[in-house]
């Protein structure tokens, strides 16, 4: 067809830029609000306390969203896609199951002081980043291509 692959490739291109967008996104709103929470809690915060140290947080926090979002991300809107699925709430569930390789990889094994001391602050971070990615990318896909009345095609690459 006319629109064939420029079209493809296009639409490709923007799902991978709001896969990143919105990644990163999560990563700022969670970490965000975490150290607002945070400083709610323990005011004043310990002195050992890096929680709100954002710039910190978000060298580490960043390049584990895109990766995860590339990796785990594309493949996931494209079965999310296939199967019907638009609604925010679905997405917000695969962006916490998309977080939970990193989760993993920055707990194992689960009984050191660190797991003890942090894994409710620090759990509420990683799926709360994976969450509102989840929902911004609905936000910024799905919806707007229901609102502007395009059709999704189940097996095309981003919303139009």
């Amino acid at each position: 067809s006319a629109r064939g692959l420029p079209h493809t490739l296009k639409r490709m291109v923007r799902t991978v830029f709001l896969l990143i967008a919105s990644s990163l996104g999560g990563v700022v709103a969670s970490t965000s609000l975490g150290c607002g929470m945070f400083l709610l809690v323990y005011t004043p915060a310990p002195r050992e306390s890096i929680s709100c140290a954002l710039p910190l947080l978000w060298l580490f926090g960043f390049p584990a969203a895109v990766l995860l979002a590339l990796v785990i991300g594309l493949p996931a809107v494209l079965l999310f896609r296939r199967l019907g699925y638009a609604k925010w709430w679905q997405f917000a569930l695969g962006g916490i199951f998309i977080a939970l390789p990193f989760w993993t990889a920055y707990f194992w094994p689960f009984n050191h002081g660190h797991w003890f001391a942090t894994w409710h602050y620090n759990s509420a971070q990683f799926f709360g980043a994976g969450a509102i990615g989840g929902v911004l990318f609905w936000w910024l896909s799905i919806r707007a291509a229901e609102r502007s009345n395009k059709p999704l095609h189940p097996t095309a690459f981003g919303a139009g």
